[in-house]
């Protein structure tokens, strides 16, 4: 079923409104496509570290992460695209489960911080309360710690909508791992791993730091 969204009518402008009360002061702006913009943007880049491919949300869903350092929390805005249709005008489940895995898996590099193997999702599980409807509207997904234990970092979620009113469509649970670094610098902290190649940095600072972070990897492809 083709759907025609809107761009900006009445109801999404009235979404946006609702949306702006739930990112305080406490929040910035996050997710590692904006945080590491060559790595996402850049082909050349993203090939020589060992992407096969581009990143799996592009053109399906578009999801603006926050993250609350205070709180070590993170709050996805998402509005899924006409691909994520399932039953008529209705969001498919796989879609909702990669929302929620991606603002979970956001949190999770947040708090585990930079892993240069990367922080794989080890369980996820959704529930599934509401249909989610594909009426143009954006949607609201809240991340939060339930328990880190050594490397296990335990997560829950929850995607609701907002307009007319605050209502819970979806819940998520998750285990992230992390594996245990070989070498010191296998896992930074995220901020620092910001300050060396996040978007702190200018592009060919960028570019020349992750080939010097990723320069055993690259001497195996």
């Amino acid at each position: 079923m083709k759907l025609n969204y809107p761009k900006r009518d009445n109801k999404r402008i009235y979404c946006e409104q609702k949306i702006a009360s739930f990112i305080t002061q406490d929040h910035i702006r996050s997710g590692f496509e904006y945080d590491f913009p060559i790595i996402s943007s850049d082909e050349e880049v993203s090939k020589l570290i060992g992407y096969k491919g581009e990143y799996f949300l592009k053109d399906r869903m578009e999801v603006e992460k926050w993250y609350n350092k205070k709180e070590r929390s993170m709050v996805g805005i998402v509005h899924f695209l006409e691909s994520c249709e399932g039953p008529p005008s209705t969001v498919h489940g796989g879609a909702i489960a990669s929302a929620f895995d991606d603002v979970l898996g956001s949190l999770a590099w947040r708090i585990g911080g930079y892993a240069r193997k990367g922080i794989p999702t080890a369980v996820l599980t959704t529930k599934y309360l509401r249909p989610v409807v594909m009426n143009g509207s954006d949607f609201v997904i809240e991340a939060r710690i339930k328990q880190i234990v050594k490397h296990r970092i335990e997560l829950v979620a929850e995607l609701f909508c907002i307009a007319p009113e605050k209502k819970v469509l979806a819940t998520a649970s998750s285990v992230f791992s992390v594996r245990k670094p070989v070498l010191a610098d296998d896992v930074l902290p995220y901020d620092e791993a910001m300050e060396k190649f996040g978007r702190f940095r200018s592009v060919d600072e960028q570019k020349e730091n992750i080939w010097s972070y990723y320069s055993r990897e690259i001497s195996k492809l």
